[in-house]
């Protein structure tokens, strides 16, 4: 068994050598089938003997072939009379600046005039929604057109300046200011440039019934202390208009209030008069412990208004308020606003609030001179 195992093994390698020896020493003859050995033993002699062949580039070959078919120069000719001097290398041609363009060769003044044109409603008021409503800022302002702003950096800069400066901002809180953003996505220099902000609001009685100064002034003054950009605004405008059935029973109103122990009258909840200038008079005080002071304080509007609708007659009782710097010292407005500073802080010392009475000596010795009383 082991011997008809051998031979079954020894029997191809055998073969296989055999072949292989006479496919080397025969010469080739057409027709003949070689073997696979044979082949790679001839492709190996050739890859070793064979010089290796350079491929030349295409273009360096017709390159060569030119030279090779100009006429020689002769010798009693110099090269520089027939060949022309070679000419200095082109500097490479520089990308198109898109940053320039036909608008921003116009001089500044031109520019200024299309800013305005674009950015400045007539009115020079831009209002934003209530939170939750479904109108955009852009249709409550259809003269605006802020896709200017979207050009480039340069325009971007002046034109931002323009919009934010000689505008007012109208909304019927801090928080709904520059939606849908709000506030906190404004720049930091973006907010120095702002000089006017308006809140007003337009409600029934009943949802402006329990509004007080404080809750007029908190949010206002948080915003400009979070962000102290707003310190620098030149003006702040509180407007309120109060709703109500022009047969309206003020007693009932009178009662319901007594009942509840609410510790107003009726006629604070309808005419919000002592709310905007205590709210203005916090304000004043808090600026200018950040020395960024307020000069005058101007009632610009008190009236009603009669609407009349198919259904019921509505009257609404409007009063506005406005915080302005740079008046006189000494003027209407200037005196004014010392004397309401004064007499809020002094109701709130005598109401017992902590740090009032500080707060009170601290601002009575600054306008002491410009009221003109003495101790």
């Amino acid at each position: 068994m082991a011997e008809h195992l051998s031979f079954i093994t020894l029997k191809p390698i055998t073969e296989n050598r055999k072949r292989r020896d006479d496919d080397d020493d025969a010469d080739y003859e057409p027709g003949r089938k070689r073997t696979t050995a044979s082949v790679q033993k001839t492709r190996r002699v050739r890859r070793i003997t064979s010089p290796r062949r350079h491929t030349v580039p295409v273009r360096q070959r017709q390159h060569r072939q030119s030279i090779g078919n100009k006429p020689q120069i002769p010798d009693s000719v110099s090269p520089p009379a027939l060949l022309p001097a070679r000419l200095p290398p082109s500097p490479p041609s520089s990308p198109p600046d898109h940053t320039t363009s036909s608008f921003l060769r116009l001089d500044s003044q031109t520019r200024l005039r299309v800013y305005r044109h674009l950015l400045v409603p007539e009115s020079q008021t831009i209002r934003f929604p209530t939170k939750g409503s479904t109108i955009r800022p852009i249709h409550l302002n259809p003269e605006l057109e802020p896709s200017i702003l979207f050009l480039n950096r340069q325009v971007y800069r002046e034109a931002s300046q323009i919009l934010y400066s000689e505008n007012t901002f109208v909304a019927s809180d801090p928080s709904q200011l520059f939606l849908p953003n709000g506030v906190q996505g404004l720049r930091r220099k973006t907010t120095t440039y702002i000089q006017h902000l308006m809140f007003k609001k337009r409600a029934s009685i009943a949802t402006l019934c329990m509004e007080s100064g404080d809750t007029v002034y908190e949010p206002i003054w948080k915003m400009m202390r979070d962000y102290p950009g707003f310190l620098n605004l030149k003006k702040i405008t509180l407007h309120r208009e109060v709703m109500r059935p022009s047969d309206y029973r003020m007693m009932a109103l009178q009662t319901y209030l007594n009942k509840h122990e609410a510790g107003i009258g009726s006629d604070e909840c309808i005419n919000k008069r002592n709310a905007l200038i205590h709210a203005a008079a916090k304000l004043a005080y808090h600026t200018a412990t950040r020395d960024a002071e307020f000069h005058g304080l101007h009632i610009t509007l008190e009236n009603k208004k009669e609407y009349g609708f198919t259904r019921q007659a509505l009257t609404g009782n409007v009063f506005e308020v406005c915080l302005t710097k740079g008046d006189d010292t000494g003027s209407p407005a200037n005196l004014f606003l010392h004397r309401n500073v004064c007499t809020t802080l002094w109701l709130e010392r005598e109401a017992g609030i902590k740090r009032a009475e500080e707060a009170y000596h601290e601002y009575f010795e600054r306008c002491r001179a410009v009221l003109g009383m003495a101790g």
